[in-house]
């Protein structure tokens, strides 16, 4: 299984994973031989690819979550604006109904 590999499946875990790769690596990486050092070198850049794709998938909802915002707000000023207007225009209605 590749380092990589990881990224492919579930994005929370990969995120979890790499975030945990970035942190420990400065502690690791003395501690292992030279020839440990590619193997973490490739977790650490897995680790980096899947902190990117977590800030993509943040903003992406980030995103979504705005526009929802924003549709539920016109939404409910065009209520208010309907309720408004329609309360004067009934208000109008009985008054010259009495006239």
């Amino acid at each position: 299984m590749n380092a990589s590999d990881l990224l492919k499946g579930n994005l929370a875990t990969g995120v979890v994973v790499g975030i945990g790769l970035v942190a420990l690596a400065p502690v690791l990486a003395p501690a292992l031989s030279g020839s440990a050092q590619p193997l973490l070198k490739s977790l650490v850049k897995t680790g980096l690819l899947a902190l990117e794709k977590g800030r993509e998938a943040l903003a992406e909802a980030g995103e979504a979550l705005e526009d929802l915002v924003a549709e539920a707000a016109a939404e409910l000023a065009e209520e208010e604006s309907a309720r408004t207007n329609g309360g004067a225009a009934s208000s109008r209605s009985r008054v010259a109904a009495r006239h």
